[in-house]
């Protein structure tokens, strides 16, 4: 799990996380990689909550190996990924969404504003727009050394695990 670094430590929200989906068949022992390695912020799941996480990229994670040879970079979709694991984790902290699974309906909006590398640590924020028992949509942006690095919109749906 790529979220395990040594002296960094995964939230217990994450671990939580990680844990239903494991025990709901919808993922192996050890298979998830998750990209937060710990939540500073959190609110109560509903219209306007905000949650912020952080990450550090160490330098030695699969995905800096061929992206790209001697110059390597954090790719894009990673980002958008942590922002939205953030904001899951954020939304299944609340006992009203126990035994949801949120999936994808949209990422909107999304601008990436400089590259991020080896070293760089992010903060990730979500802000929750509007959210249902079904769908849900927040604001997002990434930070790194107080300089914005992407902004997006994601809309997520919601099924049983």
């Amino acid at each position: 799990m790529s979220g395990d670094h040594g002296s960094s430590v995964i939230s217990a929200e994450v671990r939580h996380v990680e844990a239903l989906l494991e025990q709901r068949g919808l993922l192996g022992a050890g298979e998830i990689d998750t990209r937060i390695d710990e939540f500073l912020a959190g609110g109560t799941p509903a219209n306007g909550a905000r949650v912020v996480a952080r990450s550090t990229v160490r330098g030695d994670e699969w995905f800096l190996r061929g992206h790209f040879p001697g110059k390597p970079i954090m790719p894009g979709v990673l980002m958008v990924e942590a922002l939205a694991q953030a904001g899951a984790v954020g939304v299944l902290s609340h006992p009203d969404f126990l035994g949801r699974v949120p999936l994808f309906a949209g990422i909107d909006d999304v601008r990436f504003r400089r590259v991020v590398r080896p070293g760089d640590v992010l903060d990730f924020e979500l802000v929750v727009d509007r959210l249902r028992s079904t769908f849900g949509r927040g604001t997002g942006s990434v930070h790194c050394s107080g300089e914005k690095v992407l902004d997006a919109t994601l809309s997520f749906g919601f099924t049983d695990a």
